[in-house]
């Protein structure tokens, strides 16, 4: 238990402390980490460290596919309150072929853990990201995303996500738990 708590702290101050790989570039041990930026819902970032999980299969047709875990935060401001969730997800990369086309699916669920609403602030229930790219890669430079609110799944907005070359001060929003501490039952 005490070798998953120091894992996780170091984890949570590696996102604040360490500089974001740019443009999608690995690093020594196969993430990448990466900031999207989103263009319908401006300061709303996506920051996610994506590593390399498994080959999925390889076709008859030379066809390849690749799965990538995708952690990290769904991140912004409202009324001058910094709001945050944890993001789970995946990635399948496709490398194309004549049955097969190519490009890359990511699947998240952002959760705000905060428990949502007013007045702990966020969203009262997670949103479900669907988002498809052309680009052959687990870190491509646009995603075309369906975003589905569970509280309402009869509303699904049109996302797009810009990946940022660098990080900026909205990649950084970090919801404390001075403001919002969770509560005991």
């Amino acid at each position: 238990m005490r070798k998953v708590a120091v894992w996780a702290l170091t984890a949570a101050l590696g996102l604040s402390v360490a500089p974001l790989a740019p443009g999608g570039k690995a690093w020594a041990n196969g993430e990448v980490r990466v900031c999207y930026k989103t263009r319908e819902f401006e300061p709303t970032r996506l920051v996610l460290d994506v590593k390399f999980h498994s080959q999925l299969a390889t076709n008859r047709s030379g066809g390849r596919q690749a799965v990538w875990d995708a952690l990290g935060k769904h991140a912004y401001t409202e009324s001058g309150k910094n709001r945050m969730a944890v993001v789970d997800g995946a990635v399948v990369v496709s490398s194309g072929s004549k049955s097969q086309p190519q490009g890359a699916h990511m699947g998240l669920t952002s959760l705000f853990v905060r428990g949502g609403g007013q007045p702990i602030g966020g969203q009262p229930r997670p949103i479900f990201w669907d988002c498809t790219s052309n680009e052959v890669t687990a870190t491509p430079f646009t995603w075309y995303c369906s975003a589905v609110l569970e509280n309402d799944p009869g509303t699904t907005l049109s996302v797009t996500l810009d990946q940022l070359s660098a990080p900026d001060a909205a990649c950084d929003v970090f919801q404390d738990t001075q403001d919002f501490p969770p509560k005991a039952k």
